[in-house]
């Protein structure tokens, strides 16, 4: 059932909950996989490391994730500096990228970020 499909881990809930096991046995044969957790910061997570970005809310949350080797999903401030990596493919005008199509969230790759949108985005600031 998942032979050639992209896996969007923490589409619900996060995915450092998960066993280690079922994640390898259910990525085993799909043909590649994206996802981020919150839970980054946890000893029981760090086997998510180089898997799933560390998703982060600040840039000490960046800072931090970074030293401690994860790929990082960083929301910023609308209209702020990026704190590093790339632009989420899927939050540019007329883009037709989607998670479902791009990779570049799979742990192992880049640094991504967003600009803060929808209701919660007065809530980031650059703090």
């Amino acid at each position: 059932m998942l032979h050639g499909r992209k896996i969007r881990w923490g589409a619900y809930g996060d995915p450092a909950l998960i066993s280690p096991t079922l994640f390898a046995t259910i990525n085993e044969h799909a043909a590649g996989h994206t996802g981020y957790t919150h839970q980054w910061r946890q000893p029981w997570a760090q086997w998510c490391k180089g898997i799933f970005q560390a998703s982060c809310y600040s840039f000490a949350d960046y800072l931090d994730a970074s030293a401690h080797g994860w790929k990082t999903f960083a929301v910023v401030p609308k209209g702020s500096p990026a704190y590093s990596g790339k632009l989420c493919p899927a939050t540019v005008n007329d883009s037709k990228a989607q998670c479902a199509t791009c990779s570049l969230c799979d742990g192992a790759k880049l640094d991504i970020f967003v600009e803060a949108h929808g209701t919660g985005a007065k809530y980031v600031t650059a703090n």
